[in-house]
């Protein structure tokens, strides 16, 4: 007898395996439940470990933890969370431009953020690179007070169209008592007023109020000045540093006012006006520590398509100084020129030296086109030193002046996570994906149904010897 036969009676005589029912099902459940698990597991481990995770040491975010302005800027993510929730201040600086989670929309579109907002700001902690995002006011933009703990121009929509001051520790919004959120203002260069000002069509309301308490302490109105530059720099303010005397910039004219409680309708009385033309108060640090008052002079505009005395173009910038009481010129050491650029507002001082944040525009000759910029300005050099370089795109620079003399190391940024933006953006996505992604997985799913179906029958089908889990055929 030959061994083949031998081994085929063998096989026929030996009992049949009973296969149990389900089998094959269960073990496909049981492999795709251990593929879940192991995919929430991934996901439980980077967010649940970013949750528990201690912040980052000082080493990590911000080196020394010293207070000043970082050595460097970016641009956060779009997932960086929100002041109002993580709040980060004191902080050393606020930007704009080139800004995650800004509304471009018309509509309220994501109707998940807090308020609506053209150009949110970008605001960096004081001792450690903490990013946030401020939704603030896409009408009269941010100011930072110079200790870099409040930010005039925040919009809490519960307060209306008021202008509003957010404590960057708190993430509480406090309202300007009496002022529109349109309403041009600004902070002395101590931090201890707010200077507001509104105009209409028949006069202009300026108003000093003492900080933090709120309160106004003195106002004054004047005719409205229609003549001259007009735009956003037309309305410089300028307090001097004993409160006492404010210079306002109003359509090409500077006006020097001087406080007076004795007068019967208003507490400031005009001291002395000049025509400035293109020229600008210099800014909020415009007067200096002797009493003189600085300008900005401004030449013609450096582009040949330009319309004449039009202010919205790029040209070359210097300062001058005058007499705070009188307004006449006075003789002072040449400070370096800025040519060409969009805008200048000196923000402080340290004794003769200036500080200024400068706009610079695209395609001009400036090894930092598009990009805004904190300065130093020494008397007789003959370029400006960069101090602060804002990132790519950014349009303008807020900087807690008391440090601009202290510039810490740069660390890892700490952006946060804002968690309704990740879960409405990955909802939104899945919505979009949907229509593609379902019939490809459902494609998917049916030839792989159909590939199964063909290899268990291939494996179990009715054969000579039987099918699986039935009797044995019979010798």
């Amino acid at each position: 007898m030959r061994l083949q036969q031998l081994l085929r009676e063998a096989a026929e005589g030996a009992p049949a395996v009973a296969v149990p029912a389900g089998l094959f099902d269960r073990a496909r459940r049981r492999h795709r439940r251990r593929w879940s698990a192991a995919m929430a597991a991934v996901v439980v481990a980077l967010f649940g470990g970013y949750a528990l995770s201690p912040f980052p040491t000082g080493a990590q975010v911000g080196g020394s933890q010293a207070a000043g302005l970082p050595e460097r800027l970016v641009v956060p993510p779009w997932w960086t969370e929100t002041l109002t929730r993580s709040p980060n201040g004191p902080v050393a600086v606020a930007f704009n431009g080139n800004s995650p989670q800004a509304d471009y929309e018309d509509g309220k579109i994501a109707f998940w953020r807090d308020g609506y907002s053209f150009e949110p700001s970008v605001v960096v902690g004081l001792e450690r690179d903490t990013y946030r995002i401020v939704r603030s006011s896409n009408t009269a933009g941010v100011a930072l007070s110079p200790d870099g703990r409040y930010l005039l121009g925040a919009t809490d929509p519960s307060f209306g169209d008021r202008a509003q001051v957010l404590d960057l520790t708190t993430g509480v919004v406090r309202q300007l008592s009496g002022v529109s959120a349109s309403a041009a203002t600004e902070w002395s260069t101590d931090g201890r007023w707010v200077v507001a000002r509104e105009a209409d069509r028949e006069s202009t309301w300026v108003g000093v109020f003492s900080w933090p308490a709120g309160q106004i302490e003195w106002q004054l109105r004047y005719p409205a000045s229609t003549s001259g530059a007009s735009g956003a720099d037309s309305r410089r303010l300028a307090l001097s540093p004993d409160g006492s005397m404010l210079a306002v910039l109003d359509h090409g004219d500077v006006r020097v006012f001087r406080r007076d409680a004795a007068l019967p309708e208003q507490d400031g009385s005009l001291l002395w006006q000049r025509e400035v033309g293109l020229d600008l108060l210099a800014g909020r640090a415009a007067w200096v520590g002797d009493g003189r008052l600085a300008v900005l002079r401004r030449s013609e505009p450096v582009c040949p398509a330009c319309p004449e005395q039009e202010s919205a173009y790029p040209g070359a910038w210097w300062l001058t100084f005058l007499d705070g009481a009188t307004g006449a010129e006075v003789t002072a050491p040449a400070y370096p020129r800025l040519d060409p650029a969009m805008g200048v507002r000196v923000v402080a001082w340290r004794g003769a030296t200036a500080y200024a944040v400068v706009q610079w525009t695209a395609g001009l000759a400036h090894p930092e086109p598009n990009r805004v910029a904190l300065v130093r300005l020494e008397p007789g050099a003959t370029e400006a030193y960069p101090v602060l370089i804002g990132p790519p795109g950014t349009y303008d620079l807020n900087v807690a002046t008391d440090y601009v003399d202290q510039i810490r190391p740069a660390g890892t940024p700490e952006n946060g996570v804002d968690t309704p933006e990740v879960v409405a953006r990955t909802l939104i996505a899945t919505i979009c994906l949907a229509p593609f992604v379902v019939p490809l997985g459902l494609l998917v799913w049916m030839w792989r149904r159909r590939r199964t179906q063909a290899r268990r029958q291939a494996r179990f089908g009715s054969d000579s010897t039987g099918s699986p889990g039935g009797p044995a055929p019979s010798r």
